[in-house]
């Protein structure tokens, strides 16, 4: 898939930039064999319903501090800080919730859980905010893709760092490996899963 913007990282490698995807959830129902769910906990890559890739320039020379990849569009933004990156990816998720869970899920709910793996979950606005509203904490969990089974309905943001020496642009494509990137891909990534202990639904 061409992407726009990606001609601003041409000249880059994997030594001047971060590749991180996004992968936003929610673990509605019971643990489920259909998701290749583990034993006792849902399996967070299998019950992902938004996708996103971060490009994250860390020359500090770019007009394009991050590029952010929307994969249901196949948009791309450039976009400057943590929390621009928040805001955009809530205001996609949030518009269409209510078309896949029948209800609205609130756009601080996934704005909370963005600045939740970006930054700290603590002190943020935004967080504090739906907190107070649903009750509960918003959990961390690292270098693991399993949330346990007490989360039935739980929001979650999976963040994973690719780790790999061989990350180049080249012709509006990001290539991982040799080959072209695919967001459905397993690649050797660091993880982490932040996620809410209460249901967002009842915000």
């Amino acid at each position: 898939m061409s992407i726009n913007n990606l001609d601003k990282f041409i000249n880059l490698t994997y030594e001047d930039v971060d590749l991180i995807n996004l992968k936003i959830g929610y673990t509605q129902g019971e643990l489920n064999e259909d998701f290749n769910d583990f034993e006792d906990s849902f399996n967070a890559q299998k019950h992902t319903y938004w996708n996103f890739t971060i490009i994250k320039d860390e020359t500090i020379e770019l007009d394009c501090d991050y590029l952010l990849i929307d994969w249901s569009s196949s948009d791309s933004f450039c976009l400057s800080s943590d929390e621009d990156i928040a805001d955009k990816i809530a205001h996609i998720c949030s518009k269409s919730s209510e078309d896949m869970f029948g209800d609205t899920i609130a756009f601080y709910s996934f704005e909370s859980i963005v600045m939740g793996v970006l930054d700290e979950p603590d002190g943020n606005e935004c967080i504090d905010l739906i907190l107070e509203s649903i009750g509960g904490t918003l959990d961390i969990l690292e270098d693991t893709v399993k949330i346990p089974q007490e989360y039935v309905n739980s929001l979650y943001c999976l963040h994973e760092q690719i780790d790999s020496e061989n990350i180049i642009f080249r012709n509006q494509e990001i290539i991982v490996d040799d080959k072209s990137f695919d967001i459905g891909n397993e690649y050797k990534s660091n993880k982490t899963i932040v996620f809410f202990s209460e249901d967002v639904m009842n915000y």
